[in-house]
């Protein structure tokens, strides 16, 4: 049960990246901070530490 959780904590990650651009799409790396994005990495981070405790937490 735990390992469907964390897939779909990660496909929701993926949908937060690609929502609010937070990849270059020809290079493949991460775009600097700005105002507009700030909410799309605080909502990146936030659901990788979800992820971790999902694995880790019993």
């Amino acid at each position: 049960m735990r390992s469907y959780v964390f897939y779909a904590i990660m496909i929701v990650a993926m949908i937060v990246v690609v929502k609010y651009d937070l990849t270059d799409t020809k290079t493949h790396r991460w775009r600097v901070s700005t105002e507009e994005n700030k909410l799309g990495y605080f909502l990146l981070v936030f659901l990788l530490v979800c992820a971790v405790l999902t694995l880790f937490v019993r």
